[in-house]
């Protein structure tokens, strides 16, 4: 079953402004400069650029459970980076959730 309209409206939100947040199995979490990020099942050569990309930038990273779905550098001119890897078919919709935030515009 899908995320309610309400709480995909409140993810949104919380994506586009870069905040932190946990809804059910979806969360997000900002990081400074070299922190340890949690990698879970993301494919190692992934886990590495995820890595290089926090190496001299903070980063907010969106999860869906363990594993990051997505990243963007906390810098002005900065592009989401969002794997093309299949998981499970909760985070396959937590990977849409998240391309279709991308594009959100708030009212």
């Amino acid at each position: 079953m899908g995320l309610q309209q309400s709480t995909r409206n409140k993810i949104d939100k919380h994506l586009f402004w870069h905040e932190e947040f946990k809804q059910g199995n979806i969360s997000a979490k900002r990081f400074t400069t070299q922190d340890y990020i949690q990698n879970g099942q993301l494919p190692d050569f992934l886990a590495d650029q995820l890595k290089a990309a926090n190496y001299d930038n903070a980063l907010y990273v969106v999860y869906s459970y363990q594993t990051p779905i997505g990243w963007i550098k906390l810098t002005s001119d900065a592009e989401w980076f969002i794997p093309a890897v299949k998981y499970s078919n909760t985070t396959t919709h937590h990977q849409s959730v998240l391309m279709w935030a991308v594009n959100y515009k708030p009212e």
